[in-house]
């Protein structure tokens, strides 16, 4: 006669809620990083109580998601690590392909390439085991592709954004299409292959629209405006970038409208329409305070001297062109 723990449906229920805790955490990742990390320390907390590893393992994951968000990269890794370690013992394949993929993209960030190409190779022996993982595969893919543009590696990078693209096209994971179409027209335009940038810049409008997300369509506008300048077509770029001002002001994103008023400064700039320069300028200008990016410092002293240039303020364009030159 076997003899049964009394406590196994209490212990049953608590892994449930483990599992709900950690799904609403990953869930919330980008909306609500907070609110991520306090469900995944209570995921955690009722998973070492209850000798629940898996549940214990992926809240550690979430939790390094969290950090990396952050971008407190150190901790991130510390979890991330942690995870991975009880996934090893465990033999799931499935957290082991997706933790050494977080593992990858936090090192890029750091900017410690040759580490973080170790570990996105790794993840995808896993990742590409399981078919309900093919979104994690190609995106991991499309990391990898842009690791080695990092590098200068410029013919694997087509590759493995190429072989990302036709699998998020095949499995229609239209996000995951639309960063490998935005890639692809950014590396085309580097090689100056213009027929296609632009090719590749009208998909991912398409598929942003597809999406009805105006934050992705303003990216793809910006680039379909960054295709069109270099090829002297910089009325249309214009043209674009009037759009991307429009829809940007609905949005509260001011990192985006800093983009967009930067292109709109420097086109306009090199068009020579000083006044609506000046305007786009002083919008720019004025998202500094919420913006804490270095894009800032980098090009305002370039602008300032161009606009001063223009209208004839020597003395200023030197001064400003001597700071941007620093």
């Amino acid at each position: 006669m076997t003899s049964t723990n009394p406590m196994q449906p209490e212990i049953e229920r608590q892994k449930q809620v483990v599992d709900r805790l950690n799904e609403e955490a990953y869930d919330n990742r980008y909306n609500n990083t907070a609110l991520t990390e306090k469900l995944a320390q209570d995921a955690l907390q009722i998973a070492r109580k209850i000798h629940y590893q898996e549940g214990e393992a992926w809240a550690l994951r979430n939790l390094g998601i969290a950090k990396a968000i952050q971008g407190k990269s150190e901790e991130a890794i510390e979890y991330l690590q942690e995870a991975l370690q009880i996934f090893e013992r465990l033999d799931n394949f499935k957290g082991l392909g997706l933790s050494l993929s977080n593992l990858g993209t936090v090192h890029q960030q750091m900017g410690l390439l040759e580490k973080a190409a170790q570990y996105l190779t790794h993840s995808l022996r896993y990742l590409e085991l399981l078919p309900e993982l093919s979104f994690f595969y190609a995106q991991t893919l499309g990391n990898l592709g842009s690791l080695f543009a990092e590098l200068e590696q410029f013919d694997l990078a087509f590759e493995y954004h190429q072989k990302a693209l036709s699998i998020h096209t095949s499995n229609r994971h239209l996000r995951g299409a639309f960063f490998s179409q935005l890639t692809l027209a950014s590396l085309y335009k580097s090689r100056q292959q213009w027929a296609e940038a632009e090719s590749q810049a009208q998909a991912a409008l398409d598929t942003a629209s597809e999406l009805g997300e105006k934050d992705l369509i303003v990216r793809a506008l910006l680039v379909q405006a960054e295709v069109k300048a270099p090829q002297n077509k910089r009325e249309e770029a214009l043209s674009i970038l009037s759009r991307a001002e429009a829809l940007v002001s609905t949005l509260q994103n001011p990192a985006l409208e800093a983009q967009v008023m930067a292109s709109m400064t420097d086109t306009c700039l090199t068009l020579g329409e000083t006044q609506r320069a000046r305007n786009a300028m002083q919008r720019f200008e004025a998202l500094q305070s919420q913006v804490k990016d270095r894009t800032f410092t980098y090009f305002l002293p370039d602008f300032k001297a161009r606009l001063a240039e223009q209208q004839g303020r020597w003395e200023e364009a030197y001064r400003y062109l001597r700071e941007y030159s620093e």
